[in-house]
């Protein structure tokens, strides 16, 4: 059972989520989660669409939107990502896909909106399954 604050399958939250505990999603966030010293972690039913600012990032659901993380990315093998990311460090297993641009050293503009790499004309990777 994962530590922290959890968001169960069946249960939506739309707006600002922020807090210094480590979170599991594996219902829905729509808005921006800001984590501040502490882990998210997207569960395989989770599906997020936000603009995540945290420590670390773990993804085994789907996630929209710019990702920054102050230690590293990890991408399981059933993550599906489209945006960017921001991170140092960026692990990702065989089977999982990322659709965007990832900077290790840079950070989103201030004003940055939610990724949208396709629209954007980014590149588009897709890790073989």
């Amino acid at each position: 059972m994962p530590e922290g604050t959890m968001i169960t399958p069946g249960i939506a939250v739309r707006g600002e989520v922020s807090g210094r505990e480590d979170l599991y999603v594996n219902g829905e966030v729509h808005g921006s989660v800001r984590l501040a010293e502490a882990r998210l972690t997207v569960g395989p039913s989770g599906r997020v669409s936000a603009d995540v600012e945290a420590t670390e990032i773990i993804v085994e659901g789907r996630i929209s939107g710019t990702l920054v993380a102050k230690t590293r990315v990890v991408l399981r093998s059933s993550a599906r990502v489209e945006g960017k990311v921001f991170s140092p460090r960026l692990m990702i297993e065989e089977g999982a896909q990322l659709r965007g641009k990832v900077d290790p050293e840079g950070q989103p503009a201030a004003a940055s909106k939610p990724a949208r790499a396709a629209a954007d004309g980014e590149s588009v990777r897709t890790i073989a399954s």
